[in-house]
């Protein structure tokens, strides 16, 4: 039985989004402080590339795994906890409940953010958002809805498929609108 590298796998769906590139440099920057190397696979949103990556993630024999999934359900993840490797999930939740979890309540800050610009006077307010079939797109989306329900105000949604060029055309036609919104949520 081959010994465990000192090696970490971080498993995100897109490397070009700067969220994703941040979390890689954080990890990256303090594992190898305190010896470990990281390697670093990047799903593009697809389950097959995701399980692909799990299983020679696996073969390395990693000392752990930090994953935002692409496909939360994927059988590797717990064929990773199985084999005592430990995998956190970041970002978006995983299946197996055996698996630790960061996650932030997308739901509930972005509901407040939309709470926080009505109490400022608000009335006209967009929201640019990510995918709404990714669980963070979803939950964002889900936030600002309530907010607008909650304050009567009529919701300006823009999908911006967490991608710069889409969020920048979309802030684009935001400002040729009239009346313009008067404030941004951007996802």
């Amino acid at each position: 039985r081959r010994q465990r590298t000192s090696t970490i796998g971080v498993v995100v769906p897109d490397i070009e989004n700067p969220h994703f590139g941040e979390l890689v440099r954080s990890v990256e920057d303090q594992a190898f402080d305190a010896g470990y190397r990281v390697l670093v696979c990047n799903t593009d949103e697809t389950a097959a590339k995701q399980r692909a990556y799990l299983e020679a993630l696996i073969d390395e024999r990693v000392l752990g795994v930090i994953i935002s999934p692409s496909d939360p359900g994927d059988a590797q993840i717990s064929r990773l906890l199985d084999l005592r490797i430990p995998v956190v999930a970041c970002d978006r939740e995983v299946a197996d409940a055996r698996a630790d979890a960061v996650l932030a309540d997308n739901v509930k800050a972005i509901r407040i953010a939309g709470d926080v610009l009505v109490a400022e006077g608000h009335v006209r307010i967009a929201f640019i958002g990510g995918r709404a079939d990714v669980e963070t797109g979803a939950e964002r989306l889900a936030g600002y809805e309530m907010a607008m329900r909650a304050a009567q105000l009529e919701p300006l949604v823009f999908d911006g498929d967490f991608r710069l060029e889409r969020a920048e055309a979309a802030g684009g036609g935001l400002l040729r609108r009239d009346p313009r919104p008067t404030a941004l949520i951007v996802a």
